[in-house]
């Protein structure tokens, strides 16, 4: 399952993670994360989604009363749901031809 964000929110998520007691630096992070540091820098622009797992890893850095705001306010998608969705659309343009 993918988690996405909106941007304000992503923004609020990672400041409120980089204030955090347990947070050092990104590089120590991610070795506590199931994901590269490439990976991350692009989750934290917001051009990819963030896997639930990493998701769910992230918010043990946050206290427990943000954690509800950032599960409410998330948005839970299918794995590969990029695809399908091109998928369709790219179906939807051959049927008509």
């Amino acid at each position: 399952m993918r988690v996405k964000l909106e941007k304000p929110i992503l923004n609020k998520f990672f400041k409120l993670i980089t204030n955090s007691k347990k947070f050092i630096n990104w590089k120590e992070t991610v070795k506590k994360l199931s994901c590269s540091y490439s990976t991350l820098k692009e989750i934290r622009k917001n051009n990819v989604t963030l896997s639930k797992e990493v998701f769910e890893e992230l918010l043990l850095f946050i206290n427990p009363n943000e954690q509800k705001y950032f599960r409410s306010n998330a948005k839970y998608f299918e794995n590969f749901w990029a695809n399908k969705k091109r998928w369709k659309k790219n179906y939807q343009y051959w049927k008509i031809i």
